[in-house]
């Protein structure tokens, strides 16, 4: 959503993902298929760049370091 939001809007973008979530699930198809089937996406974005924001190891954030801070804590005797 937030890699669409600059060329469809905060509100559009949310939508449209939102949607393309729920069709995909529906349908069996993956994210990016959906994505790509909307022609106000798939207008917006490159192919590479839309792959790249649907690929999972692009979006996992803080959790590898929140992780790893979790496991150096010391434990509770």
């Amino acid at each position: 959503m937030m890699g669409l939001a600059p060329h469809l809007g905060r509100q559009q973008a949310h939508d449209a993902v939102y949607q393309a979530c729920r069709d995909a699930l529906a349908h069996k198809r993956s994210l990016f298929e959906v994505l790509m089937a909307n022609p106000a996406i798939s207008d917006a974005l490159p192919v590479d760049r839309l792959r790249a924001l649907c690929d999972a190891a692009n979006y996992l954030g803080s959790a590898p370091a929140m992780v790893d801070a979790i496991v150096r804590q010391p434990r509770p005797a």
